[in-house]
């Protein structure tokens, strides 16, 4: 009367699955999930970051590091998107754009925009050349 419970015939019961089923050995193995890349709009170029943070090391380090985590460019850009919020977070923009609706006026010239584009880019560059000489000398990849 295994399988079978008081009150059910022999087709109602549901199969035993066990460790040693014929069952559940014949069961395919699950596949394994698709490795898929989170989709996100980089403010930093992986690529310049990783080119970067090795020369740096190369000049700086004795070439101790000769590989870049995914870790190491994440953490960059958090850094440098931390430092632009932290940049406007001083300022009460949105409390005077309530008042004074500016719909679509630029008040930069594209001189200043030129300007502040090359202060983002020296930005970028103390972030990814301070991390690399602050990360420990522990193995050949820079990691966060």
């Amino acid at each position: 009367m295994d399988g079978v419970t008081p009150g059910s015939s022999w087709g109602d019961a549901p199969p035993i699955i066990g460790p040693d089923s014929a069952i559940e050995n014949t069961l395919p193995a699950p596949a394994p999930a698709p490795r898929t890349r989170e989709v996100r709009d980089h403010i930093l170029s992986p690529s310049v970051v990783k080119k970067f943070a090795l020369a740096v090391s190369k000049k700086k380090r004795a070439g101790k590091f000769t590989r870049v985590s995914e870790e190491f460019v994440v953490a960059c850009q958090a850094e440098f998107e931390g430092r632009l919020r932290g940049l406007v977070n001083t300022l009460d923009v949105e409390a005077v754009t309530k008042l004074v609706p500016v719909d679509g006026m630029k008040f930069t010239t594209k001189v200043a925009r030129d300007k502040a584009a090359a202060k983002l880019e020296e930005l970028a560059i103390a972030i990814v050349h301070g991390k690399v000489m602050r990360h420990p000398s522990l193995g050949k990849t820079l990691m966060d």
